[in-house]
């Protein structure tokens, strides 16, 4: 709510003629849109990630050459939290750079070196828990390398002509299933961290090669993902804690889902269409900055994880999304008054 607060004055600053419809469009949409807020459920993972997000456009938005350096330094802590809590997050600084090149250009190195500082300040430290940890320091979870083949490589695997491949792919949890069996180890756990990185490694390694083995196919299934990520799904969380499940499809495959199915598209459709008149109406009101920032961190929050289909991989971007919403709104709502009056 404090996140809330803060951006709400953010947007009347770099708006100043700002709607009062648009602020409560935007502020609503934040606060109760289930979507994203079912995710919203945890203090310490969800909830302080969002609010990390919100505050890093906050600034950017309120940013100018008068801004002082605690800000920026501010900023730069900001940005090691996100990366401190959520991975993800680990190139989104780029974005900031980009952006502070683009229109600060008189400031950009000196906002670079003391954002770049802070950052690099966090990955150390993350590298030497893990050294102390595990005794070698990498900045990544492993698991992170490891998503592609997953969650992505398992959907080509039936354009591939090698029957023999097919069969005898193994899953990940395979792959550490066997290692462990063949080394006579108790668990995952006991795997070193030397080898456990050599496994993940090879995974993404073996991603990489079927995908371009497979560009059509991979293009084909990537956009079939793409689709199924953006669609709005409000009630996922409820039912998965409901039905006790985890995550492994139970939801998509469920008889309740497929019955909500036309009505989760009609939701999707209004929330876009509107946040697509948003857009229009930034672009042509020139305001180039917000729209960079905002089409920058969609891209960035997007397109990376796009073959998940849990609808928590699109939580972040709908933060993004509510303010194309907000602006679509308050216009929609301006053009059919003015259609109301000329009748």
């Amino acid at each position: 709510l404090i996140c809330l607060i803060y951006f709400y004055i953010s947007l009347r600053v770099y708006f100043p003629n700002i709607s009062i419809i648009t602020l409560s469009s935007i502020f609503l949409f934040l606060s109760f849109e289930p979507t994203l807020n079912q995710w919203n459920r945890v203090l310490y993972s969800e909830t302080i990630f969002f609010g990390l997000q919100i505050l890093a456009i906050s600034f950017l938005l309120s940013y100018n050459y008068k801004t002082p350096l605690k800000n920026v330094v501010l900023f730069g802590i900001i940005l090691s939290l996100m990366y401190l809590q959520r991975s993800v997050s680990i190139y989104y600084f780029l974005i900031a750079f980009l952006y502070f090149y683009i229109f600060f250009k008189k400031k950009f190195i000196f906002n670079a070196i003391i954002i770049g500082l802070f950052y690099l300040s966090s990955h150390l430290f993350v590298g030497f828990q893990n050294l102390n940890r595990d005794g070698k320091i990498y900045f990544l979870p492993i698991l992170a390398k490891e998503d592609l083949y997953g969650y992505f490589v398992p959907k080509i695997l039936k354009y591939s002509e090698n029957e023999m491949y097919v069969k005898s792919f193994q899953t990940r949890h395979d792959k550490i299933n066997n290692f462990v069996k063949e080394n006579n180890l108790v668990s995952e756990e006991f795997i070193d961290i030397d080898a456990r990185q050599r496994i993940a490694n090879n995974n993404f390694a073996e991603s990489i090669e079927i995908i371009f083995k497979h560009p059509i196919g991979s293009l084909k299934e990537y956009l079939v993902s793409l689709t199924h990520y953006f669609l709005l799904k409000p009630n996922e969380i409820h039912f998965l804690q409901e039905n006790n499940t985890t995550y492994n499809g139970h939801f998509y495959n469920s008889d309740k889902f497929k019955n909500e199915f036309i009505f989760k598209v009609i939701y999707s459709l209004c929330i876009y269409v509107i946040s697509l008149i948003g857009l229009y109406y930034i672009f042509k009101k020139k305001k180039f900055k917000i729209l960079f920032l905002l089409i920058s961190s969609i891209l960035y929050f997007s397109l990376p994880v796009a073959w998940h289909k849990q609808s928590s991989y699109l939580a972040p971007v709908l933060i993004y999304i509510a303010v194309f919403f907000g602006v679509g709104l308050n216009n929609l709502i301006n053009y059919i008054n003015k259609v109301k009056n000329v009748r």
